[in-house]
């Protein structure tokens, strides 16, 4: 799937609602991103790990260097 700015953005909400529960992902790519209509899911959550701060920002610029 190509990735626009508006996909971008739904990509970090999506992944943001991860990290308001003290958890990264641990696998940001873009094969963990599924979209089914106008939403996006992340999967292979078997990454799932408690992240810091620090962590949960460094995965939020790793979308952005999809």
């Amino acid at each position: 799937m190509p990735i626009d700015a508006e996909m971008r953005i739904q990509m970090k909400f999506t992944l943001s609602h991860i990290h308001s529960a003290g958890y990264i992902h641990g696998n940001i790519a873009q094969h963990n991103f599924y979209k089914r209509g106008e939403r996006i899911f992340l999967v292979d959550l078997e990454t799932l790990a408690v992240g810091s701060t620090v962590e949960m920002e460094d995965e939020l610029v790793a979308v952005d260097a999809l």
